[in-house]
């Protein structure tokens, strides 16, 4: 809408630039509120976002951590337990094979697997009570100074009466050496490592090796080293079973000697399949309590197909020697099944033909598949929270960047401070915000010999104080430099009615008064009259002059609704000041700050009485010494609002 001035009506033309005025302020409210309305949402939304961020990053910091422990500990049990799956069909039983067959096939695997350089493998024979070399890698068994061992002798025999690994590492002895391409070199590590079986020992491993061997290795040895025994023993009585069945053919104690053999199960079926002879490790793995209950069953309906397609009963035994290992789950007596893992073979003893059928129980590595299977998917649910994280790390660099620019804007209105400077002869501002912008600002107009300053502090801080403050900014700027207002009463008091006017809508909506508004100090400098006129709002003014700091107090009323009350006029005081002089302005942040020893704030009187003691120095150095004293003052407590103190030597 534009308006015509008419010359000849004055009283007309003042009506119409006040409908101008009133117009422009409407329009520069509606913007305030719409601004704060969506700054004050962005700010919630911030709030909540990076609580609820900082409860998801410390929660996930804390399962990553326990799931990398997890991790770490189910890949060891994975390696072991594959490294164990190999090693058992490394050691399976073949047919017309012999002790010593089955010892070097076994160590020229395992060897190279644990990145050893040389080793013999011992067995114990029970009537003689010796050690005897079974099988060797990388060694001339037939140099040997020595072949036999007692139980006690050398570190063999130590090991076995010990029934604990010895290890020795860095030995500088000749005895421990090994040869690669022709070249000598001394070997770092030496074990002797007992092969144990239900608290029985059945032969010792003996390892040289270049470099150490790494603590998981030494524990998949430590884990493997049962069943090497187990089968060693296993292989130790099939050859005494073989040499008993050629003196004592059919006895019916042939198979007895299988009690102890191993930690599978075995079971002995004839050409129908029906178990004439079981080890106690079957006997405890199908659930039954007495040999008895076992013969004469069919081994077959021990077994339960993963395939539906498939028939185990109507299986011959050779069918059942070519199934792979992880067809079949095993039934107990009680009806309960378990994964297993099976095989078959056939052994001919001069004219007596038997089957035998080995059976692993694999319950723990299938548990640890299913383990490993659920951290994965918890790890894929990790990942999706992760990705959370880095949408919310957006929004709030989104948030933050919005902040940023509002600060930008806040610093764009403020003075400059190298033009406030060049006012007096000397100068200092110390100002620190709460947050990134601030409910505090300053203002200063200069015109010709006269100067305006103020220390003004918003109602509240952060975004909404600053909105405040780009308010107060604009209006103090109207008043001084377009309308020319010079007292700082009177323009306190216009101040006033145009933050009650802006947010007057607002008081019958609420149930409480609003608090919009601000205090502050606002004085006048006439270098011409050597004079300052004083206005505050609960702020005062400090004046310091020959070394005395005297205190002009301001109207104890903000700017803005009070109490729902009509308000008086702000007070004007003046005084005259010589050169030198200084004046102090500041807002509550400084002396309402907690601190010291009991947490208790800071206090006008000790920061007056502070500012005093100060005085004497220059200014940029007091600026110094007002920080120094505030971050002492502070230490580990939260600054609770924003801060300035201004300082001009007239």
């Amino acid at each position: 809408m534009s308006f015509f001035f008419d010359i000849r009506n004055p009283k007309l033309n003042q009506e119409v630039a006040i409908k101008q005025r009133d117009e422009q302020i409407e329009s520069l409210q509606n913007q305030i509120q719409a601004l704060e309305q969506k700054i004050q949402a962005i700010e919630n939304e911030k709030a909540q976002l990076v609580q609820e961020k900082i409860t998801q990053v410390n929660d996930f910091v804390e399962a990553h951590e326990r799931m990398q422990y997890d991790k770490l500990l189910l890949e060891e049990q994975q390696f072991i337990n594959a490294s164990l799956a190999k090693f058992t069909a490394v050691m399976r039983w073949q047919e017309e094979q012999t002790l010593r067959s089955w010892c070097n096939k076994l160590l020229d695997e395992l060897i190279p697997f644990i990145k050893a350089n040389q080793a013999v493998l011992y067995y114990f024979d029970k009537q003689q009570q010796l050690f005897f070399v079974a099988g060797s890698y990388a060694v001339a068994t037939e140099k040997l100074s020595k072949k036999t061992f007692a139980i006690g002798e050398g570190w063999i025999g130590q090991a076995a009466e010990s029934g604990e690994v010895i290890e020795i590492q860095e030995n500088k002895s000749d005895y421990f050496s090994t040869r690669i391409a022709d070249v000598q070199l001394k070997a770092k590590a030496f074990y002797a490592i007992p092969l144990l079986y239900n608290e029985q020992v059945y032969g010792v491993l003996e390892v040289l090796a270049i470099n150490p061997l790494t603590e998981k290795l030494k524990r998949f040895l430590d884990t493997l080293r049962p069943s090497i025994a187990s089968d060693l023993n296993a292989l130790i009585k099939e050859k005494q079973l073989i040499k008993t069945f050629k003196n004592v053919q059919q006895s019916e104690e042939r198979f007895r000697i299988l009690s102890e053999v191993t930690l599978e199960g075995i079971a002995f079926v004839d050409n129908q399949m029906k178990i004439t002879e079981a080890n106690p490790a079957f006997l405890k793995m199908f659930g039954y309590e007495s040999i008895e209950q076992a013969l004469g069953i069919d081994a077959r309906s021990l077994l339960k197909a993963e395939r539906q397609d498939l028939d185990v009963l109507r299986l011959a035994p050779e069918q059942l020697r070519e199934r792979q290992l992880q067809d079949f789950r095993g039934v107990r007596k009680n009806g309960s099944s378990f994964p297993i893992e099976l095989q078959a073979r056939k052994v001919q003893i001069n004219e007596i033909s038997l089957e035998i059928i080995s059976f692993l129980d694999v319950s723990e590595r299938k548990a640890a598949e299913q383990k490993l299977q659920k951290t994965q998917a918890e790890l894929a649910e990790s990942l999706k929270v992760v990705e959370l994280l880095r949408e919310i790390e957006q929004q709030n660099k989104r948030m933050t960047e919005s902040i940023q620019y509002a600060k930008r804007i806040q610093e764009s209105i403020l003075p400059d401070i190298e033009d406030m400077r060049a006012a007096f002869n000397d100068f200092f501002l110390f100002y620190r915000p709460r947050d990134v912008v601030s409910g505090d600002f300053y203002w200063f107009v200069q015109k010709n010999k006269k100067v305006w300053i103020a220390a003004v502090d918003c109602t509240g801080h952060g975004v909404p104080g600053a909105l405040m403050s780009i308010l107060g900014h604009s209006i103090l700027n109207r008043l001084v430099k377009e309308e020319g207002r010079e007292s700082p009463a009177d323009i306190l008091n216009r101040l006033d009615a145009s933050i009650i006017e802006l947010f007057s809508h607002k008081r019958n909506t609420e149930k409480a008064p609003r608090r919009d508004g601000m205090d502050l100090a606002l004085c006048m400098i006439d270098y011409e009259t050597q004079k300052v006129n004083f206005a505050g709002a609960y702020r005062p003014l400090l004046h310091v002059s020959s070394g005395k700091l005297k205190k002009y107090e301001g109207t104890r009323m903000p700017i803005g609704i009070f109490r729902n009350k009509e308000k008086p006029s702000f007070e004007e005081r003046s005084f005259s000041f010589e050169n030198n002089d200084i004046i102090y302005m500041y807002s509550d942040g400084y002396p309402d700050q907690f601190g010291g020893e009991q947490g208790m704030k800071y206090m006008t009187k000790r920061f007056r009485s502070f500012l005093h003691q100060i005085s004497a120095l220059p200014l940029e150095e007091q600026s110094k010494k007002l920080a120094v004293e505030l971050d002492n003052w502070q230490g580990n407590e939260s600054q609770i609002d924003d801060i300035i103190v201004m300082a001009m030597r007239l």
